[in-house]
């Protein structure tokens, strides 16, 4: 499942690249459609020179026949359907009209799809609609562009061609593009894939290729056979097993089973074989979407499931998550008002238990989001229950591991007996209502600094928080004053409790504090941060709630599918990593690379003035889980984006901190020479 998340990731980031083309043309001989009807019936005649001449006539007609032959062969005498084999494959295979929706040359089997019904098309209407489009094609940004193509270069030493492919490449796919998982062959992932290039010599030359004798290869030996005429080059050997095929102007590929491919073309050929576009469930989940999306992700979890695309563990642990209620889930993404629009449905049918329970959030109040200032990086917030959240976490690990699920039973009851405390059914019951969570920039003065980390928990009352606050203090340090663990002290009307940095060494970037605030529990990544908190409080600072960005966003979400939100500060998060990103590309920049870095602008805020948030709201119905997000950038790009920038940030964090444990260490070896 890990290479099939991670190849989902990266076409997603790939999708919203750049580009634009056309649509692939038809091109079909000329032909009444009354002569078409007439040659296809007259397959079953019963004079042999009529049904010889239909034949011929058929084929010269070329794919706008295929329709009107295949009619024919239904419920037509055996001879009339050899013929109409023999006409089709001599025909051969067109894009078909309908194939502008991609999912109508997909197997109704598939279980996991990313498609569009135009890559290049989309991408160019993001560019040309949306704000961080327009930001691509500024020309202040490109100093920005060439810096991050240098350092691309310089990291992965890309050939001349392989350079010219990645600046044309979605110039290239003007037609359908799609990915689809459509099943398991020898516990390895079975993928089909359409992709409609719009250069022609592109096309002619790939068509050349797979007309070609068979080719052997160092990983297998690469045969040909043919499927309605068209040539397909399959690998039979080694690891590497594919098919793959060009008709027209489009390119079709399967991994692991060339049936695949050979059903994909009779799909698109338009065989009364079944298409996912018929799926009752894929119908289902799409159906309450804006019509023709930009792209759109399918995930069919029974499916996937019946068909092992899950170990025995795995299904143990989506078990216990309670997944299983979870029938089918989809995504599309749109333009709407000049911002992204992304919709998203899980199908759910019976009880709601585990993740499924946990994530059935209410439309939380603005109240915490007035201590959260309108520059912080990520603001997150939703309405739960402690108790119910440990429930279900147990809950979870009974079906997962009743090992861990027996050691956390244990550990909370030896907190109550140590400390005399209702952990679970006293401090968490108490905590009920809305949770806020917030990440804003380092206040320090280095910018490669994790950002401040800040929460708000809302309590039953005064009295509910202040017994978590202070439990929660006594449970890690026993007496606080007199563990080096903890610390305790009163500020301005309040019990603050902390834990302290050095304890804690390297487990956590954070050493938290916080404190009982009225009926909530404020949190912080540190004891300073827990101060400008408080500071933001007693001075009734604005908050995020009145952000006229974050205001206008969340007016776009209708209120019946307001729920947990997760909201994403573009601007102000793309320019706080703009600062570190130079330093770390400059690290072992060669002379090309420091060229570009320093044609680059000093800070990236003017030019994104522009430039939007991102708004996500989570909501629970009757029918499932509703999602929708809107702003500058996808709320997906952002997620798959923000893990690639995590790795980047602690992947360069770790690498400078090794080199200077190198440096060191060769200093001491040197003067230990000495």
């Amino acid at each position: 499942m890990q290479r099939i998340v991670r190849s989902a990731a990266v076409l997603f980031l790939s999708c919203w690249a750049c580009a634009a083309a056309e649509k692939p043309d038809g091109g079909a001989k000329q032909a009444t459609p009354e002569q078409l009807a007439q040659w296809a019936k007259d397959l079953d005649s019963e004079d042999f020179g009529t049904r010889q001449d239909a034949e011929v006539n058929l084929k010269r007609a070329g794919a706008s026949a295929i329709p009107y032959v295949e009619k024919a062969m239904k419920g037509g005498s055996a001879e009339a359907l050899a013929r109409g084999r023999i006409v089709l494959d001599e025909i051969g295979w067109e894009v078909r009209e309908d194939l502008k929706e991609p999912s109508a040359g997909l197997p109704e089997s598939t279980v996991l799809t990313l498609y569009s019904a135009s890559l290049a098309k989309g991408v160019q209407r993001l560019r040309a609609e949306t704000p961080a489009g327009k930001l691509y094609d500024d020309p202040a940004f490109a100093p920005v562009k060439e810096a991050f193509a240098q350092w691309y270069i310089q990291a992965r030493n890309p050939t001349e061609k392989q350079r010219e492919n990645i600046a044309t490449l979605f110039q290239r796919f003007g037609g359908p593009a799609a990915i689809a998982l459509t099943g398991f062959q020898e516990r390895r992932e079975r993928f089909v894939s359409i992709l409609g290039i719009t250069d022609p010599d592109r096309a002619k030359t790939y068509n050349e290729y797979n007309e070609q004798s068979p080719i052997t290869r160092g990983d297998g030996q690469i045969t040909q056979t043919r499927h309605r005429g068209i040539a397909i080059n399959q690998a039979t050997g080694g690891w590497s097993r594919y098919a793959r095929a060009l008709v027209k102007n489009v390119i079709l590929e399967s991994m692991r089973d060339p049936e695949d491919l050979k059903a994909v073309i009779d799909l698109v050929a338009g065989t009364q074989a079944k298409p996912l576009s018929e799926n009752p469930a894929f119908v289902e989940t799409f159906k309450q979407f804006a019509p023709e999306p930009l792209g759109r992700f399918y995930f069919d979890y029974p499916r996937l499931a019946a068909d092992g695309g899950f170990s025995p563990r795995e299904v143990a642990f989506a078990k216990a998550m309670g997944v299983e209620s979870l029938k089918a889930l989809g995504v599309a993404l749109n333009i709407q008002d000049g911002l992204t629009l992304e919709q998203a449905f899980a199908k759910i049918d019976g009880e709601r238990v585990g993740l499924l329970k946990m994530l059935d959030f209410k439309a939380p109040s603005a109240a915490h989001a007035a201590l959260c200032p309108p520059d912080a990086l990520v603001y997150l917030a939703a309405s739960a229950n402690g108790k119910v959240l440990y429930d279900e976490i147990l809950r979870m690990a009974e079906g997962e591991s009743p090992r861990d699920a027996k050691l956390m039973t244990e550990f909370v009851e030896s907190i109550d007996a140590k400390t005399g405390l209702k952990f679970v059914d006293g401090l968490l019951a108490g905590m009920d209502g809305e949770m806020a969570f917030w990440l804003t920039r380092p206040a320090g003065p280095n910018p490669i600094a994790p950002p401040d980390f800040y929460a708000a928990l809302a309590a039953k009352d005064a009295e509910a928080a202040k017994a978590f606050s202070d439990g929660i203090a006594k449970i890690l340090g026993g007496d606080p004053n007199a563990n080096e663990l903890t610390g305790s002290a009163e500020y301005k009307g309040r019990s603050v409790h902390w834990v302290n940095q050095a304890a804690i060494g390297r487990i956590s970037p954070y050493g938290f504090a916080w404190c009982a605030e009225g009926a909530r529990v404020l949190v912080a990544g540190s004891q300073e941060s827990l101060q400008r908190l408080l500071a933001r409080v007693d001075g009734k600072t604005a908050g995020l709630d009145s952000s006229e960005d974050f205001k206008a966003l969340l007016a776009k979400i209708p209120e019946a599918e307001q729920g947990a939100l997760c909201y994403a500060n573009v601007p102000v998060t793309l320019s706080w990593l703009y600062l570190f990103a130079g330093p770390v590309m400059a690290e072992d920049a060669g002379e090309d690379l420091k060229a570009s870095l320093a044609a680059m602008p000093k800070d990236l805020a003017p030019l994104l003035k522009g430039v939007t948030g991102t708004l996500l709201s989570l909501r629970g119905t009757p029918e499932g889980l509703v999602a929708r997000a809107t702003g500058s950038v996808p709320a997906s790009g952002l997620f798959f984006g923000g893990i690639l920038g995590s790795e980047f940030y602690w992947r360069s964090k770790y690498q400078r901190e090794a080199k200077a444990r190198a440096a060191e260490e060769a200093k001491r070896a040197a003067e230990e020479g000495k």
